[in-house]
Parts: structure tokens; C-alpha cells; sequence
């Protein structure tokens, strides 16, 4: 038999048991489940570095393997000075892939922002802000920006009308600017030509119908708390 061939073929049985841990190395680095939190909501600020997620995520203890989860995110090129911001809800089960995958598209989650009974334009930024990334002075800068204002004929004192109280569902990082456009849009899809032409048969403005509206809904509260 050749010598050479003997040699190969040793080669080849001491190589193979190698490369089957390498394959069952890999496919649990990928595939096996290391999320142990039952659902984690994750929010990560504009200016996040992945070495600050990273230790989050170990302090909080959501991963069974940390520096498996580590050593992924340097092989998928997340491991980057600025990561993309957003809340991100990671869930018992998922792997390494699934939860890297998510994030570095930010392929972030919705959140239901709800607002009603809010007293004045400063009011409403300050509860906004308790759901929100951008913080009420933001939130109330964007509000009341000029530019803003003047493009839909509002004032100061009627920004207000643009904030119709309902619930949306928005990005946790959604910037004031966008907010503002989000909600002048809502606004007008809920001013239909059947309710102006009630508000104008009154005779009301879109400001004094959401004005009335407002107190109407302030006095049913008053009298609902009054009562407990």
C-alpha cells in the first residue's frame, strides 16, 4: 500500500473529529438558544457604543453566554464605536444570530404612546417624555417651533390642537421633528370634511371644538376623581 496514502489517511481521521467540534462549535454559536430573560426590553440611546450595550446586557443578566454573544458580534461587525439606537425587545430563546441580526439592522419594536388630559402644550412634553427618548425641552422646543407652527396657521396657544388624544404606535427614538409631523398628519386624517362641516354648523373653529372638548373632558375627570 502507498506510504503516502497510510499517511493521508491518518491525517484525515485525526482532522475529522477535529472539524465535527468546529461545526458543533459553530452551530451553537449561531443556533442554540442564549436569551434566559423571558422578555427583555432593550433601549439603546442615540451615541450607544456596542461596549456599553454589552456590559448592559451582562449586568442585567440576559444571556446564559455573554462572551459567546461577544465573540458573534465581532464576526457580524457589530462591534462598532456607535451602534443604531432603538428599543429592541429580546425574548427567552432567541440566539445569538437572531438577537445580533436584530439589532444591528435596527429592526427595533413599536411602542403604544397614549396621551389625554394633558393641561397645556408644556404638560403634554413633559408626559411624552416619560415614553420617549427626547426629553420635554426637546419635545417642547419642536412644539413650538415657528417654522412648524406658521406652516399649518397655528400659534403658540393653539399647538395644542395638533395632539389629537389617542394612542399611537411610534418609535421609542422618534425625534421631536418627526413627532410633531406624525402628529399634524393624524390630525388632519381626523379632521374629515363631515366634522368640519359639523364644527362649522355650530358654528366652532377646529381650535374652540378641541378647546371645548378638552374642558368637557377635564370636568368628567374632576367629577370621576370627586367621586372615589
Amino acid at each position: 500500500m502507498n506510504l503516502n496514502f497510510i499517511r493521508s489517511h491518518k491525517v484525515l481521521l485525526i482532522l475529522l473529529p477535529l472539524l465535527a467540534l468546529v461545526l458543533v462549535a459553530v452551530i451553537g454559536l449561531l443556533y442554540l438558544p442564549n436569551v434566559q430573560t423571558n422578555k427583555y426590553e432593550l433601549k439603546i440611546a442615540r451615541g450607544t457604543s456596542y461596549s456599553q450595550l454589552y456590559e448592559q446586557l451582562v449586568r442585567d443578566g440576559v444571556l446564559k453566554q455573554p462572551t459567546t454573544f461577544d465573540f458573534m458580534a465581532g464576526v457580524m461587525g457589530y462591534k462598532k464605536d456607535e451602534i443604531p439606537s432603538g428599543r429592541f425587545v429580546l425574548k427567552s430563546g432567541m440566539t445569538n444570530r437572531a438577537v445580533l441580526s436584530k439589532l444591528r439592522s435596527g429592526n427595533q419594536d413599536a411602542i403604544q404612546l397614549t396621551f389625554n388630559n394633558a393641561r397645556d402644550i408644556s404638560q403634554l412634553a413633559g408626559m411624552l417624555s416619560h415614553d420617549l427618548e427626547a426629553d420635554s425641552l426637546s419635545l417642547l422646543t419642536a412644539f413650538l417651533t415657528d417654522s412648524l407652527l406658521q406652516k399649518n396657521g397655528l400659534k403658540p396657544e393653539t399647538a395644542m390642537t395638533r395632539f389629537i388624544p389617542n394612542t399611537y404606535e411610534v418609535f421609542w427614538n422618534i425625534s421631536p421633528e418627526k413627532l410633531v409631523k406624525r402628529m399634524q398628519g393624524e390630525a388632519d386624517k381626523f379632521w374629515t370634511d363631515e366634522r368640519k362641516a359639523k364644527a362649522a354648523a355650530i358654528p366652532l373653529s377646529k381650535e374652540e371644538v378641541y378647546t371645548l372638548a378638552s374642558i368637557v373632558e377635564k370636568e368628567s375627570n374632576n367629577k370621576k376623581n370627586a367621586l372615589r
